[in-house]
């Protein structure tokens, strides 16, 4: 902002156009979410009540709209796998929303279920995994989650956070969630979020 004159500086449009091309380059590039040719699977990561499952519903639903106009789909090239086994009611919220889209839905209590689920849906081209909320201080439930990760040799995964949610927090999840695989930010709730800034701190530090 030194950059601009005295009278630039009293312009309200001009500080704010320079603003958010400031913000503009310093956040991370925008990776859509694509099916390939060869089957990909996305592990959706974050706190309880972040909008994990909602938004697995959410881009499930947009794939499968999507697909159904198309000559060559075939029925199961998108499957859910739902390891939230904690929350009461996620597993049956996970699967009324399959139903409405009409895609399969396996649940997954440990690695070994997670494997038969995969292996069941080999001929899917996106799976989508649905994984229970984790904290900050949840130490056990974390190596439980990297295990899973592990276990499902995830190509991506998609962290989950609540744009309402302060920024000490959201940075304390990112951490949480740090792993081998390729790490992505999904803000939910953004339409809610009175102060967005927290948001957008998170993606720019956590690129």
């Amino acid at each position: 902002l030194r950059s601009l004159g005295e009278s630039d500086q009293d312009n309200r449009e001009i500080v704010c156009e320079v603003a958010a091309n400031l913000l503009y380059d310093m956040l991370p590039e925008r990776i859509d979410l694509r099916i390939g040719k060869k089957r990909k699977v996305v592990a959706f990561v974050g706190p309880s009540g972040s909008g994990k499952t909602t938004a697995v519903a959410k881009i499930a639903a947009g794939f499968v709209k999507r697909r159904r106009r198309r000559n060559d789909y075939q029925e199961g090239e998108i499957a859910i796998i739902s390891t939230d086994t904690q929350r009461v009611g996620a597993l049956a919220q996970a699967r009324a929303y399959a139903d409405l889209i009409g895609v399969p839905l396996e649940d997954a209590h440990d690695a070994a279920d997670l494997e038969r689920a995969l292996a069941k849906h080999a001929g899917a081209r996106l799976i989508l995994i649905d994984t229970a909320g984790i904290g900050p201080h949840e130490v056990k439930q974390r190596e439980q989650l990297r295990g899973l990760l592990d276990t499902a040799a995830v190509d991506e995964v998609q962290v989950v956070l609540d744009g309402r949610t302060g920024y000490d927090h959201m940075l304390d999840v990112l951490e949480v969630c740090d792993g081998e695989q390729p790490r992505r930010l999904l803000l939910s709730k953004m339409d809610e979020a009175m102060h967005p800034g927290a948001a957008l701190s998170a993606a720019i530090a956590g690129s």
